[in-house]
């Protein structure tokens, strides 16, 4: 798969959303070049979780706004991600590390 996002780009693009923002939309604005017929979403899924929500930095809810805590175990196609708005220096230092 061809320019795979990393974990600063998929941030960046949680940041700009105010409201909240879906997996579909991170995938069509974090790498236009995916191709949804040949491949499943399951790799940015799993980078969210493992680098950003794991981290604190990505909170995730659902369409009501109450926090999933079972990251691990829900994974909704409703789920929204949402900036924690945490330091950005912290940030940074966390996501050299991933």
């Amino acid at each position: 798969m061809n320019n795979f996002p990393t974990a600063r780009q998929i941030l960046k693009t949680i940041i700009k959303a105010e409201d909240g923002i879906t997996l579909t939309q991170i995938v069509k604005q974090c790498h236009p070049s995916f191709n949804n017929w040949e491949y499943r979403k399951d790799g940015h899924r799993a980078l969210i979780l493992e680098a950003l929500v794991k981290t604190g930095f990505v909170k995730m809810t659902d369409r009501n706004n109450e926090p999933i805590k079972q990251y691990a175990f829900k994974r909704s196609k409703t789920a929204y991600y949402h900036y924690t708005g945490k330091k950005r220096s912290l940030t940074q230092k966390l996501l050299r590390r991933v």
